[in-house]
């Protein structure tokens, strides 16, 4: 019988001819190397859940209720079920946007908590009806006051929205106007970076932003915009009822808010640098525009 040497093999078929691979790294060496970078769709993230409500009987209260707090609402696509349909007309119908996404990333956006096919994105308080504030406003002018209204114009950054509502407060403004669609709503980080300020200054969100503006401008305010291409700000008097738009951080103001714009101011600013932040240029326009009243 023959028997097979000590820690020999049995062949296994023909032997592989091929050149060796030319990486002569140890395997630690080759585990260590970094590997090449692969594509991935960025990952939604997740809504504060101190900002959203979920579930068909929450959402439809909430829409019965208080719909002014409700920024946007996010609903399954595909889903089918008559609810929803229900759900999207009542919130078009209150002017509130709609966006339907895919079960998963609707599933991400609610943080995991059960949503029935819907969450409403909310803001931490309700906003002030314009008509209401519009009336506040034109009784100070008919008293005699001068009241500075800001109007943060596709502010998209939360920090940036609530370090203007802090400086407004900190410079006597009387309302804040946002846009209803395509910008920042009154999140828990917008609250939580006006430090308290929020509390204090009255928001509104107007359907028509752009309407909002010609009206103000017909009622004796300055409707001024941040621009820098306008005027020098040092070089302007303002004297009456202004209002200050102020752009979002990226493309500045929009061309239909633009639009009603009276005038266009600009920033003192060293060549070397090319803008603000959006924060920072409203401060400073308002600290000059409550200096100049002086």
């Amino acid at each position: 019988m023959n028997v097979r040497p000590e820690g020999r093999f049995r062949d296994q078929g023909p032997r592989d001819n091929r050149q060796p691979h030319l990486d002569n790294r140890n395997e630690s060496d080759r585990r260590a190397a970094p590997r090449p970078a692969r594509a991935f769709a960025p990952r939604p993230e997740p809504e504060n859940p101190a900002e959203v409500v979920c579930g068909q009987h929450a959402v439809e209260a909430l829409l019965q209720t208080q719909p002014s707090r409700i920024q946007r609402l996010l609903l399954e696509r595909g889903a089918g079920e008559p609810k929803l349909y229900t759900l999207q007309k009542m919130a078009e119908e209150a002017g509130i946007p709609c966006q339907q996404l895919m079960p998963r990333e609707l599933g991400i956006r609610s943080g995991g908590r059960r949503h029935q096919g819907v969450v409403a994105v909310c803001n931490v308080r309700e906003f002030v009806e314009w008509e209401e504030l519009r009336e506040t406003l034109l009784d100070k002018v008919s008293a005699g006051e001068k009241p500075i209204v800001v109007v943060g114009a596709a502010i998209e950054d939360p920090r940036n929205l609530g370090a203007i509502a802090r400086s407004a407060v900190g410079m006597g403004v009387c309302a804040l106007i946002l846009p209803r669609k395509g910008g920042c709503g009154l999140t828990p980080i917008v609250e939580e970076t006006s430090a308290g300020a929020l509390a204090h200054l009255p928001v509104s969100r107007p359907g028509d932003l752009e309407s909002v503006l010609q009206d103000l401008a017909e009622s004796g305010f300055m409707v001024v915009g941040l621009d820098a291409r306008g005027e020098d700000i040092r070089t302007i008097e303002f004297t009456g009822p202004i209002v200050l738009v102020a752009g979002g951080e990226d493309r500045g103001i929009p061309p239909h808010l633009r639009r009603p714009c009276q005038r266009l101011i600009r920033l003192p600013m060293d060549s070397r640098l090319q803008s603000y932040n959006a924060s920072v240029a409203a401060a400073l326009a308002l600290y000059e525009i409550s200096r100049n009243r002086q």
